[in-house]
């Protein structure tokens, strides 16, 4: 199994339907996704304490081999000392979208419903303390 190189994942044909899983030869579980439509993403498949799984990279060029490659390194390293980089990945996420929500009401608080005392009382209701973050 040969290594991916830049140069040969640039010259890759997307196949006519479905998806090409090309294997990089560095680093076991590390392969590059090439689907009809021309996208590239990167995937790592690892085993977690027996189980199969799989974790997105992510995408081909903004993601390059060397990049893949430490990436997957570092999720390897994870595995071995007993984290899941699936599941850290998943509550990265959802911290996020959490993040963004509360962000999104505060700012709707602050614009909206801190001109008045009914607006306030609601932005209590809701929740949010206004101009603060917290």
């Amino acid at each position: 199994m040969s290594s991916l190189t830049e140069r040969r994942i640039r010259n890759i044909e997307p196949p006519a339907a479905g998806q090409l899983e090309l294997r990089e030869g560095r680093v076991e579980g590390l392969s590059l996704i090439v689907r009809a439509s021309g996208g590239k993403t990167w995937r790592l498949r690892y085993r977690f304490r027996g189980v199969p799984k799989g974790i997105v990279l992510g995408k081909y060029p903004a993601l390059d081999v060397s990049a893949a490659r430490s990436l997957a390194l570092e999720a390897l390293r994870k595995v071995h000392v007993g984290c899941d980089p699936a599941l850290e990945k998943r509550e990265e996420i959802k911290r996020a979208r959490t993040n963004l929500v509360k962000d999104a009401g505060r700012t709707f608080c602050d614009k909206h419903l801190s001109h008045n005392r009914t607006g306030k009382d609601q932005a209590r209701v809701l929740g949010f303390r206004l101009n603060a973050l917290n």
